[in-house]
Parts: C-alpha cells; sequence; structure tokens
C-alpha cells in the first residue's frame, strides 16, 4: 500500500462507520506522489497493455524512500501475462530494501515457479494445512476459552479441511445461528447442539466459483463423484457415466492439474476439501441427485461393495 491521502469513511445502515472507496483519481494522486518523476510518459492504452514499466518504476523507487513490503495473493488465478508481469516484478526488486510475498496454492505455474527460484534471495515456505490441535488454538485465540474452542473445533474441524479462512467462517456461522452466546460476563457458552453446522451463504459462494472453469465433462464427472463421496474410486465414477476408465482417468487428471478440486490419493482421488464436494452434491437437481443415487448403488452392489 502506498501512503496518500487519510481515509474517510461514510455511514452504512445502522450507524456503523466502514470506509470509503477511493476513486481511481486518488489512487493514481497517491501513486504519482509515491514515484519520483510520476509515471513513465506513455500513452493511456500502451499502460493498459502493459503495465510492467510503471512496475518497474515503483520496484526502484519505493525500497528507496522506505523498506517496501508487496504482496501478490493467490497467483493460482493468474494469466500468462499476469503471471510474466510478477515475474519481472520480483526480478526488478531483487537486491532492493524490499520482500516479495507471493502466495498460491499448490501446483502454481511451472514457469513462474523456475522464474522465481532462479532469484539469489528466493524462498519458498509450504504451509501445511491445520490439524485438530491447531484448530482448537485458533477458536480459543477467538472464543478465550479452551473447554469451548474444543467442543466446536470438533464439530467444525471435519468440514474445515484445516483452511483457517474456513475454520473462522464456520465459527460466524456458529454464532449467528445461536448455538454460541455470550453471557453477561462477556464469556462464551454453547447454547444449542453443535452437531449440525450449516455452510455460510458466502463460503458456499466462494467455493462455487472455483467450479465456474470446468468444462460439462468435468462438472458432469465431479457430480457423479460427489455423490460416490469425499473419497472416491475413479472406476466408480467410470461406470455410472459409462464411459471407459482410462477417459475418467484423463478427465479428472485434468481437474486435479488445472483446478486443484480433486487429489490423488493412492489408487482413489479425494476432494480438495469436504466442503467443496458438499457444494458439488447439493447443487444437483432433486431428480438427478436421485438417479446417480440409484446408479451409483446399482455399480456399488455390482463391485460387490
Amino acid at each position: 500500500m502506498v501512503a496518500g491521502a487519510p481515509p474517510t469513511a461514510t455511514t452504512a445502515p445502522g450507524g456503523r462507520s466502514r470506509p470509503a472507496k477511493a476513486s481511481r483519481t486518488s489512487a493514481r494522486s497517491a501513486f504519482r506522489a509515491a514515484v519520483p518523476g510520476g509515471f513513465p510518459r506513455t500513452s493511456r492504452s500502451v499502460r493498459t497493455r502493459d503495465p510492467t514499466g510503471t512496475l518497474a518504476r515503483l520496484a526502484r523507487t519505493l525500497p528507496e524512500q522506505a523498506p517496501l513490503l508487496w504482496i501478490v495473493e493467490d497467483v493460482h488465478f493468474g494469466d500468462a501475462e499476469s503471471l510474466r508481469i510478477l515475474a519481472n516484478l520480483a526480478r526488478a526488486l531483487e537486491g532492493r530494501r524490499a520482500l516479495l510475498l507471493v502466495t498460491g496454492r499448490p501446483g502454481i505455474d511451472p514457469e513462474l515457479s523456475a522464474a522465481l527460484g532462479a532469484l539469489p534471495s528466493f524462498h519458498r515456505l509450504d504451509v501445511g494445512r491445520l490439524g485438530e490441535p491447531d484448530v482448537v488454538e485458533l477458536l480459543a485465540a477467538s472464543l478465550l476459552d479452551r473447554g469451548v474452542a474444543a467442543s466446536v473445533a470438533r464439530a467444525i474441524a471435519p468440514r474445515a479441511d484445516g483452511i483457517p479462512f474456513f475454520v473462522l467462517e464456520l465459527l460466524r456461522e456458529v454464532e449467528r445461528r445461536g448455538h454460541l452466546v455470550r453471557d453477561p460476563s462477556g464469556t462464551w457458552r454453547e447454547a444449542r447442539s453443535l452437531s449440525t453446522v450449516e455452510m455460510p451463504g458466502a463460503l458456499r459462494d466462494l467455493l462455487r466459483a472455483r467450479l465456474v472453469g470446468l468444462d460439462p465433462e468435468e462438472r458432469a464427472t465431479l457430480d457423479v463423484a460427489s455423490v460416490a463421496g469425499y473419497a472416491f474410486e475413479p472406476e466408480l465414477v467410470a461406470r455410472v457415466r459409462g464411459v471407459p476408465r482410462i477417459a475418467i482417468l484423463e478427465v479428472l487428471g485434468r481437474v486435479e492439474r488445472r483446478h486443484g478440486i480433486v487429489r490423488t490419493d493412492g489408487r482413489r482421488l479425494r476432494f480438495d476439501h469436504h466442503l467443496l464436494r458438499e457444494v458439488l452434491y447439493d447443487d444437483l437437481g432433486h431428480l438427478s441427485l436421485l438417479t446417480d443415487r440409484r446408479v451409483a448403488g446399482e455399480v456399488i452392489a455390482r463391485l460387490g461393495r
């Protein structure tokens, strides 16, 4: 972020304050103030097509004023041009008083990985998912009660799959639905059973967004797999769909490489996390759902399950 004019606020319904959205003009002025000499003097169309010159200028000048932390998140969503610009930015920041922090899911673009790995100061940190004890610690930091945190963790940890964002979103849903309430002293306590915790609508929409890039064949394959379960065998999905096993393996391999929605687990595959499978399963129409259940049941019976 670049320091500029002090933020302003507007009043939201209910009297709560919220930050006002900065205008493009204000953002442009803040950047111009931070970069001696202003932006490179190119036409607007050229700047729009290739922002590399502007970013290179920022990379050279901002660290001269103060140490710089530049964060780029979710690079697994980046297209080829964006990743090329990111690699050039990393080279421009090399040797300067700057830290470029890049986050992404496993399996990010190999060319970007190679470009970053070639830089002398590059360091890679693989962050694993949280185990249940870690989930308890995360919840205890919010609830300030380890006993309640442990109880909540038992309910939501299996579905959150160790993803901190999912843990906190499910915790908010638990609070919103009245499973947890504060007593007059401010202490959290369980008011309703935690045996079932609904998925928040915002989280469901976020997971649906991961499915947008699937082609019809990939989506149909995952729909069947969601009926088979969180972990499933490709042979079962192939028989339900009535296609050769090798064809299903090719589809699932493509989904794993491009989207990371499923993961290979020995001879089986599993969904990246339980909630993703849940969204696919719930989004099936009732007729499709009953049909797939019936066919899957018949196939499982033939396989001697």
